[in-house]
């Protein structure tokens, strides 16, 4: 008679691996940054202020720090801007080669 035994069943425990913490200020998250936002996006027309500086009408969607939280900027509401996907993923790009370029110094 063959005798059926149990699948091993071998559970790997992993650590939590901590997200970087890199700002130099505490975000504001949750319903105080949607309200925060919501501000920001009527203030501002809803128009991406970027590309308002170089005379285009574009729609925002994001609100974006002016100086980057990492750089000692704040969530006050004189270093936010409504700006559009595109602007945004540029101004982050460009903020991430620079920071990048320092480290290697």
């Amino acid at each position: 008679m063959v005798k059926l035994q149990r699948p091993r069943v071998v559970v790997h425990r992993t650590t939590r691996v901590q997200p970087l913490q890199v700002s130099a200020s505490t975000r504001t998250r949750g319903s105080a940054w949607m309200a925060i936002r919501a501000q920001i996006l009527a203030r501002d027309c809803g128009l991406c202020q970027v590309c308002n500086m170089a005379g285009n009408l574009t729609l925002a969607r994001d609100v974006d720090h002016i100086r980057e939280l990492a750089d000692g900027g704040t969530d006050d509401a004189g270093n936010l801007q409504a700006i559009c996907g595109p602007c945004h993923k540029g101004k982050t790009d460009t903020a991430q080669l620079q920071r990048a370029g320092k480290g290697k110094g």
